[in-house]
């Protein structure tokens, strides 16, 4: 299992940031995901192409809400290609500041197939990366 985590402030608040997660045109304009759709219960199926070291890897991609109240939101994510998959359960918890909305997020990460054992040396600088550009991008204003 991989932790990571991370944080960062934008200028956009806190309501419209947690109505985003199930909006296709904000969603759409984060450059690592495409083919974006949300379904009735707000569930995300994308094209995730991360960049890695290995060059980008197209993952199909399902990303679920579990639990969102004021000031945090659960979510989970599973990614997979092939023989090759991801699951990630991350806690991202948003926080009024003077200068907008502080987005502090932690997670767990579980590599599976034959890129786990090339993932988990450098698994958690990658994923923290990763998951980190994403956030950033959808939470611009």
């Amino acid at each position: 299992m991989i932790q990571v985590a991370g944080r960062f402030t934008t200028s956009v608040g806190a309501d419209e940031l947690r109505a985003r997660h199930t909006q296709v045109d904000q969603l759409s304009a984060v450059e690592t995901l495409s083919d974006v759709g949300v379904a009735e219960d707000g569930t995300v199926r994308a094209r995730f192409t991360p960049r890695l070291p290995l060059g980008q890897i197209p993952l199909d991609t399902q990303i679920t809400t579990t639990h969102t109240d004021e000031s945090r939101s659960l979510v989970t994510v599973h990614a997979s290609r092939g023989p090759h998959s991801m699951d990630a359960t991350l806690a991202i918890a948003l926080n009024s500041v003077d200068a907008g909305t502080e987005v502090a997020w932690a997670g767990e990460l579980r590599l599976r197939g034959t890129a786990a054992s090339v993932g988990q040396r450098v698994g958690a600088d990658v994923a923290q990366r990763v998951i980190n550009d994403v956030l950033v991008q959808l939470a611009r204003p």
